[in-house]
């Protein structure tokens, strides 16, 4: 499914970049996040790790990056994004679907791979 989701968010964001002509930033987060889906593609193929860690705290990498760099007033919307993604990887560990490894590292690849991302491409 990744590889399929890969190429979606690709022809998707495509699409949004050339024909609608969006924003420079919001071209940069669609980039990203295409990017981010097919690192996770590669990484699952060897390790296992927690795909709702990296995407949730990803929005929030990406919501921090507009608030600390950009000035943007992001502050209420990234303190509920982190309250949820918080919520989500206590959910996956009682689930017991997630070791607490997977989720810490893909909540930090998630994180760093969104807001590194934007520092150096945005």
């Amino acid at each position: 499914p990744f590889l399929s989701i890969t190429m979606f968010y690709a022809a998707t964001s495509y699409m949004f970049i050339t024909q609608f002509r969006i924003a420079p930033a919001l071209a940069s987060v669609l980039i990203i996040v295409t990017a981010l889906i097919f690192a996770l593609l590669l990484i699952t193929l060897r390790f296992k790790i927690s795909i709702h860690g990296a995407a949730n705290w990803a929005a929030v990498g990406i919501l921090s990056y507009f608030l600390i760099v950009e000035g943007a007033a992001m502050l209420i919307p990234l303190i509920a994004w982190t309250l949820i993604s918080g919520i989500v990887a206590t959910s996956r560990l009682a689930l017991g679907r997630h070791s607490t490894a997977e989720i810490w590292s893909g909540s930090i690849f998630g994180f760093a791979f969104s807001f590194l991302g934007l520092l150096l491409f945005a």
